[in-house]
């Protein structure tokens, strides 16, 4: 289990999710570590709620520092989507979800995968790394 985990539940607005989302688990540092992420939990929901508006999305997931329970305050907020899109306009969509991403907090930092690289991305590569490492959130976010 990873050392922190956001479990993220069903809203009863408009963005279907509820703000009571997080639960940190396996941390010593609790109540530091809570305040960092039910900050950030909030805006990670607003982005999603954003981006499956305008994107099909096939899955949601953050990583980087926040997986590894090794954020800050001022940690940025490394949050991923696969898109079930051909990769035609991989710049335009990126410019998207980076648009998206500076209407919620600029500390979002989005990361882009089409399904078809995500389901045949060569092994001993960064994608594989953050593949593996990942927390996922789709389950949570359905």
């Amino acid at each position: 289990m990873k050392n922190i985990l956001c479990l993220l539940e069903k809203y009863k607005t408009s963005f279907g999710y509820s703000k009571n989302m997080c639960r940190i688990t396996g941390n010593t540092n609790f109540n530091s570590k809570k305040s960092i992420i039910s900050r950030k939990c909030d805006k990670i929901l607003k982005y999603y709620g954003l981006i499956k508006k305008e994107f099909p999305v096939e899955k949601k997931f953050i990583f980087g520092s926040y997986e590894r329970g090794a954020e800050k305050e001022f940690s940025d907020i490394d949050v991923g989507v696969v898109l079930n899109l051909a990769a035609k306009n991989e710049i335009k969509i990126s410019a998207k979800l980076w648009s998206l991403a500076r209407k919620i907090d600029t500390s979002i930092e989005p990361f882009c995968i089409f399904k078809k690289d995500y389901d045949n991305h060569p092994k001993a590569s960064i994608l594989e790394d953050i593949i593996n490492s990942r927390i996922d959130l789709t389950p949570a976010l359905k």
